[in-house]
């Protein structure tokens, strides 16, 4: 028999990874919760601030493979305006890491919020101002009926020419085909990926080889086991079995009425689920 269950989020819920929730439907209560853990964090700050501070490394390496000295000339932080599209927990710590390095920054959130140093817009009404003033577009956002797909054409032509790309959101959020043809026809100047739909990507995918890309395999926040799941206290051991023994009642409760609830719809007397002892005891 298949125990459903009914999804209940507290605040911002489901663990950072989730794409989407179950989609099954209820016969008892399961609380989702969003994972905050310190390694998760920490890797994405890492990862967006090296490839924010390190912007020609692409070119680098092939010059290389080429075996060519060819110094490239430098933008100073002041003169890259970084943008960043959402502003949740992963998108905040970013900004944060970002800030002593000088970079003019902007956030771009579906709802209106302040965060200090930041300029902040929100909506649709605000996404086209914001793109425009975006050197390089940071995508930090969830995944939604709103922002799959976002990442598109229309969105690639309202950045200033030359901008550059870093995808840490949610694959299915880029639109492949723009970004290929934005980079070949020189308005994109690279972009860096850590997420694509599918993954990975089949061979011969034109992201592989592509000059103006990085691509890697996901890699930019990824759970630590010892921040996530740290050894328990005697005080959680405690909490955990109390939690455990609760949870497998609520289970056989749950199955039980379902049980008799259909059983009822067939006009079949149910089945009594108890033991013995249990039946000579009510």
């Amino acid at each position: 028999m298949d125990v459903l269950v009914n999804l209940r989020g507290r605040g911002r819920a489901c663990a950072v990874g989730a794409q989407r929730p179950a989609e099954r439907t209820s016969v008892m209560d399961v609380m989702l919760v969003r994972m905050v853990e310190e390694g998760i964090v920490r890797m994405m700050q890492e990862y967006v601030t090296l490839v924010v501070l390190h912007r020609k490394l692409k070119t680098y390496i092939g010059q290389q493979a080429d075996a060519a000295w060819l110094p490239l000339p430098v933008r100073q932080a002041a003169q890259q305006r970084i943008g960043i599209l959402g502003l949740g927990m992963l998108a905040r710590a970013v900004i944060e890491r970002l800030k002593p390095f000088g970079f003019p920054l902007a956030a771009w959130s579906r709802s209106e919020r302040q965060v200090d140093g930041v300029d902040c817009y929100h909506g649709p009404d605000g996404l086209t101002p914001f793109l425009a003033r975006t050197d390089i577009l940071i995508c930090l956002l969830p995944l939604t009926q709103e922002t799959h797909g976002l990442l598109d054409a229309s969105l690639f032509a309202s950045l200033p020419a030359g901008a550059a790309l870093v995808h840490v959101g949610r694959g299915a959020q880029l639109d492949h085909d723009a970004l290929i043809a934005a980079l070949d026809e020189g308005h994109l100047s690279g972009a860096v990926i850590d997420v694509t739909e599918p993954e990975p990507l089949p061979a011969g995918h034109g992201f592989w080889g592509h000059p103006k890309i990085i691509l890697t395999p996901q890699i930019a926040s990824v759970t630590q086991p010892e921040t996530a799941a740290p050894p328990p206290s005697s005080t959680t051991s405690n909490a955990i079995a109390t939690v455990s023994s609760r949870s497998a009642s609520s289970i056989a409760t749950a199955v039980i009425e379902a049980a008799t609830r259909r059983a009822r719809r067939k006009h079949v007397p149910p089945q009594d689920h108890r033991t013995p002892q249990h039946r000579n005891t009510a």
